[in-house]
């Protein structure tokens, strides 16, 4: 079976098409969800908020609710200090460090003798990151959000303790509306 050259247009032009389709289609879900993000951080709350409640049931069945959320995310380029952050104010423990060590072909022996005895085997390829993970982050947040400390001890302050700088952790709180459907 031979391919013709009008058999190989029209399944380009089938993949030009397809590859449009998906973009209009993925532009259109960036806007659904930007209409769902806008409803649920600034109408909905805005109304709850000018009605003076937090939770309310609906003519329909359904319940609505309004809490406070974070959002954090650290950038790259601040996770040292933030991570210093934390251990000044006393929770280093949400750090978790991690070391890696890299073995080429032909090394499972060299990778065994670690296990035995990291300290005496010389590898100096490793890395060590230090991470905390997202939902400690956002839990510890939403915790110091919700029982902010407004001012420092003089220990504290000698001590180097601050005050909590959401800027740091790239967080940013906001109200959310949840709509829980009746049953």
């Amino acid at each position: 079976m031979t391919i013709t050259v009008n058999e190989l247009t029209a399944a380009a032009q089938m993949l030009v098409n397809a590859e449009k389709k998906t973009a209009e289609t993925e532009k259109a879900l960036k806007e659904a969800k930007e209409k769902e993000r806008l409803l649920r951080e600034e109408t909905l709350p805005g109304m709850m908020q000018e009605l003076g409640v937090t939770k309310m049931a609906l003519t329909d069945g359904n319940e609505i609710t309004v809490a406070q959320e974070v959002y954090a995310s650290v950038p790259a380029d601040r996770k040292e200090l933030a991570w210093s952050w934390l251990e000044t104010n006393n929770f280093g423990g949400l750090i978790k460090t991690e070391v890696q060590v890299a073995f080429g072909k032909g090394e499972l022996e060299d990778a065994r003798k670690l296990l035995d005895d990291l300290a005496t085997i010389g590898i100096t390829n490793g890395t060590i990151s230090r991470d905390v993970h997202p939902q400690t982050l956002k839990a510890f947040l939403k915790e110091q959000l919700a029982n902010p400390k407004t001012e420092l001890t003089e220990e504290e302050q000698l001590l180097g303790m601050s005050l909590l700088n959401l800027e740091l952790f790239g967080a940013r709180p906001v109200l959310t509306a949840k709509v829980k459907l009746k049953k």
